[in-house]
């Protein structure tokens, strides 16, 4: 009975089959869509997925160092618990020769040591993730020249780039399985046979050739769902095991350790050097802070992260006197360790409401109009101080590579502005890190590392700059504080720490009149220097001396010049100042690649800086009045 509408017809092999779905507005769901089209859009999002995946990964060369380190820490701890820590330390101390043989293994070379005979007895027993074949010098000039170095053909260059890329994407391939081939063989040694070795060697990890009944499918729409349940389930496994976490209190420990140590370096304004580490930065590494401000990283395998997020949060709250309340500092260690708990575990991002449901194609364009990364980050820089609309493609950062800020004074033209006024529709108002991102995700970890080389580039060839995070690969496990970021993330922090206050004063005003709302104020630190607006003169509206009041809820202003509210307002005039100031270089600036913006983006680094000393004042104001009272 087709009517029935439990009742889908699935086309399989040329052939009809009738399908009955106890859930009857899910067969609606599919027959109202078509299987054929859900299939095709699968099919479609799928092959998204794949090239994503592949240049975030296989093709990225920074993932390389990365990689074998979190696998390292991972791999390592699983062989300890499970097998012994001799075994651990034995593959451990054998890593070099095993990744030397998965190298030549991964080029398709053959050698004649007992670690390439190991590493063939390896493959062919199954133990490998995954295989390519890296070309040698020789064969990448054939591959680029059809001859020789001296005789390029007609598309040399596209033949480079992808001899390049595969040789990049053997590399990873042998990283991958260089662990597993040292484990392989620790385990063989041990008496293990063949084929228990191969087996457990393949998924001392994430296997990546292991998929649940519904795995190819939900892996087109999300990306790297497969490798993060197969992840949460090894992470699992593994912590089952008592030992597990004897181990993984010991890099809380030292998480611990590091943390408390680098709440006691103060920069010249008593600020902790860790207040000045990103969160999105401490939730994924182990973080090592010097006296120097130097920033040491060790890339955190997913699950165990939790253990020194969690380790550096709490010390964290214990020293940093920022909150007053017990229950507020518990209540963000809570809330942060279980937002790292499900981006570590649960394979589709949740934690970004509706927009972790969409796919992954569909998250990149959402992303630039909401303003906000993966990690939270803003993409641009918004103007939230300005006296006008600014067109955002005057706003761009002054280290945004140059034709990125002209496809966003491109567009902005195209679309009806100029340099005064933004386009009528939104999407042409562009600015150029929005650029920057869109080519980022479109290609990936590869064009990431493109642009970080073209951009160093840029950097030595001219007078700007050149900082640890500037520096390809190396800015992964170590880099200086980004002093300017610092204290711009500090500020916008405790401005929402005013704004907060500033609404529950104005409430309390509105419910429980002047007296309370004046007490409650008196008692907030982040207000000092605030009182309320009062009248000079008789007027319609009341006395001279009564509360000026908007809707029912009271004016607050800066009645104390010195007072750490009226250095509040200051900070926001000059970051508006600083906006402006910003919108006129780029006006001013003719249009031009390389020397005539070169003034421009001076003008730009000026500006930046007078905006970060005037943050600075603040937060160094915070400290005294915010935290030394609650200390």
């Amino acid at each position: 009975d087709w009517s029935d509408p439990s009742i889908v017809a699935v086309k399989v092999g040329g052939k009809l089959y009738k399908v009955q779905f106890t859930h009857a507005p899910l067969a609606q769901a599919l027959n109202m869509v078509g299987v054929d089209q859900l299939d095709v859009a699968t099919r479609t999002a799928g092959a998204f997925n794949r090239y994503f995946s592949a240049v975030l990964t296989r093709y990225n060369p920074a993932f390389v160092p990365v990689n074998a380190a979190r696998d390292a820490l991972f791999g390592l701890t699983g062989l300890a618990v499970e097998h012994g820590e001799a075994a651990a330390l034995d593959a451990a101390l054998h890593y070099p020769q095993a990744a030397r043989a998965a190298f030549r293994s991964a080029r398709g070379k053959s050698g004649n040591s007992p670690w390439d005979a190991w590493a063939k007895e390896f493959a062919e027993a199954g133990g490998k993730t995954g295989y390519v074949a890296m070309p040698s010098v020789e064969d990448l000039q054939r591959a680029i020249t059809g001859k020789g170095l001296s005789k390029y053909s007609a598309n040399g260059l596209t033949k480079l780039g992808h001899a390049v890329a595969d040789a990049i994407g053997a590399a990873n391939d042998a990283v991958e399985n260089a662990l597993r081939l040292s484990a392989y063989v620790t385990l063989r040694k041990r008496g293990v046979s063949i084929e228990a070795a191969a087996e457990y060697a393949k998924n001392l990890t994430v296997n990546f050739n292991r998929k649940g009944y519904e795995g190819s499918r939900l892996n087109a729409w999300f990306l790297f769902y497969n490798a993060a349940m197969q992840g949460a389930k090894r992470a699992v496994d593994v912590m089952r095991k008592p030992k597990t976490w004897a181990y993984l209190g010991g890099l809380a420990a030292a998480q611990t350790i590091a943390a408390m140590a680098a709440m006691g370096m103060e920069d010249e304004d008593g600020e902790p050097l860790w207040n000045k580490v990103p969160d999105h930065v401490k939730r994924r590494n182990l973080v090592i802070v010097t006296p120097d401000g130097g920033v040491a990283t060790i890339p955190m395998p997913y699950g165990f992260n939790v253990f020194t997020y969690l380790a550096g949060r709490i010390p964290t709250a214990i020293m940093d006197a920022d909150k007053t309340k017990a229950s507020n500092r518990a209540g963000a260690i809570v809330g942060d360790t279980l937002s790292a708990l499900v981006e570590s575990f649960v394979p589709v991002p949740v934690s970004d409401g509706a927009l972790g449901l969409l796919p992954t194609v569909l998250r990149i364009p959402v992303n630039v109009a909401v303003n906000k990364d993966d990690f939270g980050r803003a993409i641009r820089t918004e103007n939230p101080y300005g006296k006008h609309d600014v067109p955002r493609a005057s706003m761009g950062k002054p280290d945004t590579p140059e034709v990125f800020k002209l496809a966003a004074q491109g567009l902005n033209r195209i679309g009806g502005g100029d340099e005064y006024t933004p386009p009528p529709m939104s999407w042409f108002d562009r600015a150029p890190e929005d650029f920057e991102y869109l080519l980022g995700e479109l290609t990936g970890g590869a064009g990431k590392f493109v642009m970080d080389v073209a951009t160093l580039g840029g950097k030595l060839a001219t007078d700007a700059p050149v900082m640890g995070k500037d520096v390809p690969i190396a800015k992964r496990f170590a880099h200086a504080i980004d002093e300017q970021a610092a204290q711009q993330s500090m500020f916008y922090e405790r401005r929402d720490t005013i704004s907060r206050s500033l609404e529950k004063v104005k409430d309390t005003f509105k419910r429980d009149g002047e007296e309370a709302a004046t007490a409650m104020m008196d008692a907030m630190p982040e207000l000092k220097g605030a009182s309320f607006r009062r009248r000079k003169n008789d007027s319609k509206n009341g006395p001279a001396g009564s509360v000026e009041v908007r809707d029912g809820r009271p004016v607050i202003e800066a009645t104390d010049p010195n007072g750490l509210y009226a250095l509040y307002k200051a900070t926001e005039d000059a970051v508006a100042a600083r906006n402006e100031a910003i919108r006129e270089a780029y006006a001013d600036a003719p249009a031009g690649l390389v020397l005539p913006n070169a003034e421009r983006d001076r003008k730009v680094r000026e500006q930046n800086t007078a905006r970060m000393e005037a943050q600075r004042r603040f937060n160094a104001r915070w400290v005294v009045d915010v935290v030394g009272v609650a200390e």
